[in-house]
């Protein structure tokens, strides 16, 4: 006779949510509301490509803008804009030629911004550096 086994019904091992993830996802979101109330188009979000990840990309007339958004709570290790480094630049505009590439809008003007987003008492308080960085490639 064989032995008998009861299954045990275990469930996987699941990590507490991470603050910071919902922080950005609240930065995102106050991000493209305000883009939007200037008259932007969203084309899309949270784009990952080559191993980056664009997190706003809009229209502004005939000018795709690729919108990297950074949050910051505190600032004690700099403010938001501090954060989009050299490396970071060149992940995010290789993701946006592969974007431009696989959209059929290679021809199209392109721009990086970037919005910062500091939360003052629980409010988001934006600062849209347009321009922020060129393509290296």
């Amino acid at each position: 006779m064989r032995p008998s086994f009861v299954a045990s019904a275990s469930r996987p091992s699941q990590r507490p949510p991470d603050p910071r993830a919902a922080l950005g996802r609240a930065a995102e979101e106050a991000a493209a509301r305000h883009l939007c109330g200037l008259g932007w188009e969203t084309i899309a979000r949270n784009v990952r490509l080559c191993g980056a990840e664009i997190d706003l990309v809009m229209r502004e007339d005939d000018t795709v803008v690729f919108v990297e958004v950074r949050s910051r709570s505190r600032r004690a290790h700099g403010g938001p804009l501090d954060t989009v480094g050299p490396a970071k630049q060149a992940r995010v505009a290789r993701a946006a030629a592969a974007f431009l590439a696989r959209a059929g809008l290679g021809q199209r003007p392109a721009r990086f911004d970037v919005v910062g987003v500091d939360w003052r008492e629980g409010e988001p308080v934006l600062e849209h550096v347009r321009h922020a960085f060129e393509s290296p490639f």
